[in-house]
């Protein structure tokens, strides 16, 4: 296993042959991902199973990655397993010739210098953006107690569920009144 902050494939065999190609399978170690609300750990190396490949004027990678984060869910906020395995299509151009970013439509460039090209960013933005809007440790999770805050899943709490909230007293004295 490669420790690395940074997923970076190595294209100086390929980067001045047009037609080259190479097939990938390795696994690297990423940093956590801090996204708007929280951190996404990983449990596991990345996996990336990709093929790397000179189109001439770009670098194409496609392939997939795998991997196991850790995340919080939204209803009891303990941190649960999630796997992800994604698929990943990226073009990249570099920077350093004249003629450099390809004038095809359809498709989003990323620039690249030197014998490498660091794909971390576009795994990051694929996991981010894969995740579920509501993440939840379980379909049958039970949350959090309002009142005291226990994890309802571990524990039951002794809270009185009939307290009604201060805001809602008079609605609720105008329902009894019907009754």
């Amino acid at each position: 296993m490669v420790k690395s902050i940074m997923i970076e494939l190595d294209i100086l065999r390929i980067k001045n042959s047009p037609g080259a190609e190479y097939h990938l399978v390795k696994e690297f170690d990423m940093q956590p991902i801090q996204t708007e609300l929280e951190e996404v750990f990983f449990n596991t190396p990345v996996r990336l199973d990709v093929n790397v490949a000179n189109r001439g004027s770009f670098i194409a990678i496609e392939g997939t990655f795998e991997a196991n984060i850790k995340i919080a869910c939204g209803r009891c906020l303990d941190l649960f397993d999630l796997p992800v395995r994604e698929e990943i299509k990226e073009f990249y151009y570099n920077t350093g010739k004249m003629d450099a970013k390809p004038e095809e439509d359809g498709e989003d460039w990323i620039p690249y210098r030197g014998d490498s090209i660091d794909v971390t960013p576009e795994v990051a933005r694929t996991i981010v953006a894969s995740l579920p809007m509501k993440l939840l440790c379980r379909d049958d999770c039970q949350g959090l107690c309002q009142i005291c805050g226990e994890n309802l899943n571990t524990a039951k709490c002794e809270c009185h569920k009939d307290e009604v909230d201060i805001r809602l007293v008079k609605l609720k004295q105008l329902l009894e009144k019907d009754q």
